[in-house]
């Protein structure tokens, strides 16, 4: 549209016209306005954060989350945000304390904040702040109230629930090891998504690449204008 002239014209300066056809920089306002992800490299940096799809995953300890988190920020071509609390937990022997709990909260936080400039139409987050209110509960006995609200003001355009189906392995930041425990964790995630209105989805699976395979469909049903970077 020529509202180049009028406008010039009214501010009394020179009007000079320079790529009417978009040939140079082949896009408008207008269309980054009505799809912000498919024009995604015309965005200006500082405000990519605010049109990323965030995905999260949870679920219980040894469901392969991590691992699910790292090939689906590879496969679409963006970031994965790790799980902070596995980091404070390996470097505390594994120890967990009602003291570590905002710690965990805030650093989670931060951590997502941190990685959003870097990613790419979509975040996945490998945790959230329901796996620490599930965590503060079933381990602790109680969470605070603070975290409750932080828990329930995130929003994910998609969650992802591993189920329990891979074995559990060992490791120095795990310790649900009785029969049935892994299973009452999964329960209790289903609660708080359903509690806190947030859409989900259960990815399960006999193999890892059953698991990739569903979670890969989830992503793509959720924005199917933009492909995946395989």
């Amino acid at each position: 549209m020529d509202y180049g002239r009028p406008l010039a014209a009214a501010m009394g300066i020179q009007f000079i016209p320079f790529d009417f056809e978009r040939k140079g920089v082949p896009v408008s306002a207008t269309m980054i306005r009505d799809n912000p992800r498919k024009h995604w490299d015309y965005l200006a940096p500082a405000a990519r954060p605010y049109y990323l799809t965030r995905v999260a995953l949870v679920g219980a300890e040894s469901t392969g989350k991590s691992t699910l988190a790292i090939f689906l920020a590879r496969h679409f071509g963006s970031v994965c945000v790790p799980e902070y609390a596995e980091a404070l937990l390996r470097a505390n022997g594994g120890e967990f304390s009602t003291e570590m709990v905002p710690v965990i909260m805030h650093g989670q936080l931060a951590s997502e904040r941190a990685l959003a400039p870097l990613a790419s139409r979509w975040l996945f987050c490998d945790s959230d702040l329901i796996t620490t209110l599930v965590w503060s509960e079933m381990v602790l006995g109680a969470a605070p109230e603070k975290l409750h609200q932080a828990a329930q003001a995130q929003k994910y355009a998609m969650t992802l629930l591993l189920d329990c189906t891979p074995p559990w392995v060992p490791d120095v930041h795990r310790r649900i090891v009785e029969a049935g425990a892994r299973e009452r964790f999964h329960a209790r995630f289903e609660y708080y998504l359903e509690a806190f209105g947030r859409p989900y989805k259960v990815i399960s699976g006999e193999t890892f690449t059953e698991r990739e395979l569903a979670a890969v469909a989830v992503i793509e049903s959720i924005c199917p204008e933009v492909p995946s970077r395989k």
